[in-house]
């Protein structure tokens, strides 16, 4: 969640293109999501994040300008695991997709549409990004070999600390253990 606050969300796709005071580029994301709350809002963003041309582009220029041949690790934080009914990573996994899903449907369904609309005007289209395998369910290892990226899934507690170690460990190395 950047910063907290949904108005602000617009801005992210800057934010993961701008390099920091040090120079330096991201080289590890973390995406928070409640796990005590439907997804689909965390599904949105991430899904516009992942499909956002220029933050997509940036993440590719960055891979190949330091030749390196691995992704940039996004891990998404399923936080409250202290709060009753909430849903473990597994779960979280799940639904995400799913609602990434839905949310690719509508979007190509949409493109579809306007292409012809476009097409018969006389414009030719703009090209939208997408993830995964048109036709397929998504899967997060396969989102597409021009986004360069894997993610992965961990739970945490902030007031039990559970989990906690797991992401320390992924900022410091960009491994998450399973």
């Amino acid at each position: 969640d950047y910063p907290g606050h949904p108005s602000l969300s617009s801005q992210l796709p800057t934010a993961l293109t701008s390099s920091s005071k040090k120079k330096q580029n991201p080289t590890r994301i973390i995406f928070t999501v409640d796990s005590t709350k439907p997804v689909a809002d965390g599904a949105e963003l991430l899904y516009s994040i992942l499909t956002n041309a220029t933050v997509r582009s940036f993440w590719e220029n960055m891979v190949s300008k330091n030749n390196d041949t691995s992704k940039i690790p996004i891990v998404i934080v399923c936080t409250k695991q202290d709060v009753k009914n909430a849903k473990n990573w597994k779960r979280m996994k799940i639904q995400l997709r799913t609602e990434l899903d839905k949310i690719r449907k509508v979007v190509l369904k949409s493109t579809k549409n306007n292409k012809s609309k476009d097409v018969n005007e006389g414009g030719g289209g703009e090209e939208i990004l997408t993830l995964g395998v048109p036709g397929k369910t998504l899967d997060f290892e396969k989102l597409g070999e021009d986004i360069p990226v894997s993610i992965h899934f961990t739970s945490v507690s902030c007031v039990t600390g559970d989990g906690m170690d797991n992401l320390k460990e992924f900022v410091t190395s960009g491994v998450i253990v399973d």
